[in-house]
């Protein structure tokens, strides 16, 4: 049943909280950097994405500007 849940980065920061919490248990299935790994993988794939210098695929910053843009030419 622990190699269903070892791939689960939730069941690794349980496990972790339960190590901090009680005094007797062990951490011996579970450890820190996996669920590190899990999160910043996608976060340096999305920053890479957005912050490209080419058309990028992610235009948030442009969409952004035209949303601000677009009431402030009415005005004028």
């Amino acid at each position: 049943m622990l190699a269903m849940f070892d791939w689960n980065p939730l069941f690794h920061c349980v496990d972790q909280a339960r190590g901090v919490m009680f005094i007797n248990y062990s951490l011996i299935h579970s450890n820190l950097s996996y669920p590190l790994k899990v999160v910043l993988v996608p976060v340096i794939i999305g920053l890479v994405l957005d912050l490209s210098p080419s058309n990028g695929l992610l235009r948030t910053g442009e969409l952004l500007e035209k949303a601000i843009s677009a009431p402030r030419a009415a005005l004028h």
